[in-house]
């Protein structure tokens, strides 16, 4: 069986690095806090490019920094 892989997104540890909150980096970037909140949290469905090339701008990192592909756990039964 393949691997099985999923989108991680690392925007609340890049925040608790640079001392940011969700609201300021909201603000900053110019979108909804509940989206920065739904990203941090890995609760997001979709992800408007936009949106994150914004948040790319404002935190001065590259799109690797945020998001990465890692393995999907297997669930124990």
């Amino acid at each position: 069986m393949p691997k099985q892989f999923e989108i991680h997104i690392k925007l609340d540890h890049l925040l608790k690095q640079r001392r940011m909150t969700k609201r300021e980096l909201a603000r900053k970037a110019d979108i909804r806090h509940t989206l920065v909140w739904e990203m941090c949290h890995n609760k997001t469905k979709r992800l408007p490019l936009d949106k994150l090339a914004k948040i790319c701008s404002v935190l001065e990192v590259e799109i690797h920094d945020i998001i990465e592909l890692v393995e999907k756990k297997k669930n124990a039964i």
